[in-house]
């Protein structure tokens, strides 16, 4: 059985020309699932102190998300029930091991819009929006249901614990982060003790017209307020998901300095934040970099 310890974001240095950028790693776990596993022990405390017998999750297969929360619990011993939601069969990393770990998991092939808001609107963000009987029925049998993306209060404590760490070690200017789910990137923003350091969203799975409205009504949720946000968009606003050859090859070169991106979320940031005027001969620039490299491993569609 794995023990899954999370250790500190590990500092990585790139260095080119004119530019110096520090990346936070936050992989020092095992499949280097570092941010996701925090939120994931979080909830696990969480359902620890009130007994529930299994946790049910929902969401795509070959998500960072699914595979960190199944590898976690299983390492746990909780039983785990996934429903995957998926119109493709293609094999990652990530739905091998999401697969192979669940206590039981079914396929649904539905839009995952269609799923959340009519199937289970639960799943969004919190309990405050549950719907009977469904709840009554998960309830009864000391089912905790995951929110979707694992976004929980739960999870707070662990990732403001991270931050306060990272801010105390570091003289840092800017940071980026890539947004998903967006908890990270208001964790940080967040942060009593974080002062005057520019905290830069990058807008990978929604344009940043939707993004905003959607870190809104999430903030809302878990914090009780709204901020300003500084968001920005990717060199190229392509269909989430989408692979570039030149991403490919900026990762193969940077492997070989040993740090390492994969190409859905890191290596499009990382891009974006060499590209960037603004940031060269200046010091401070951070990005963290939230781990999960298992998208880039697959085994064919």
């Amino acid at each position: 059985m794995i023990e899954f310890n999370i250790g500190d974001p590990i500092p990585l240095v790139y260095q080119e020309d004119d530019i110096q950028i520090t990346i936070l790693y936050d992989g020092n776990t095992p499949f280097t699932l570092g941010t996701k596993l925090r939120k994931a022990e979080g909830i696990y405390n969480y359902i620890l102190e009130r007994d529930y017998n299994a946790i049910q999750l929902a969401g795509d297969p070959n998500s960072n998300f699914l595979a960190a929360f199944t590898l976690y619990f299983y390492s746990k011993k909780i039983p785990i029930f996934n429903i995957h939601i998926s119109r493709s069969g293609y094999l990652s990393g990530n739905r091998i091991l999401s697969e192979r770990f669940s206590t039981k998991y079914i396929n649904y092939t539905a839009f995952k819009e269609e799923y959340f808001l009519k199937v289970h609107p639960e799943f969004l963000f919190s309990r405050d929006n549950l719907i009977e009987p469904t709840y009554k029925r998960q309830e009864a049998m000391k089912f905790f249901i995951v929110p979707r993306w694992g976004i929980s209060e739960y999870s707070l404590e662990n990732m403001q614990s991270m931050i306060n760490k990272i801010l105390n070690i570091y003289k840092i200017n800017t940071i980026y982060i890539d947004i998903g789910s967006g908890f990270t990137y208001l964790s940080f923003l967040k942060n009593k003790n974080l002062g005057r350091i520019r905290v830069i969203g990058v807008c990978i799975g929604l344009p940043k017209f939707k993004m905003i409205g959607y870190l809104q009504e999430l903030e809302s949720r878990l914090f009780g307020s709204i901020s300003e946000y500084e968001l920005i968009e990717p060199l190229h606003r392509d269909k989430f998901g989408l692979i570039r050859k030149e991403d490919l090859k900026l990762i193969e070169k940077l492997r070989d300095r040993n740090i390492y991106f994969e190409p859905i979320y890191s290596i499009k940031t990382f891009r974006l934040i060499l590209e960037k005027t603004e940031n060269k001969n200046k010091t401070g620039i951070f990005y963290f970099h939230q781990g999960a490299l298992l998208p880039g491993i697959n085994r064919g569609g």
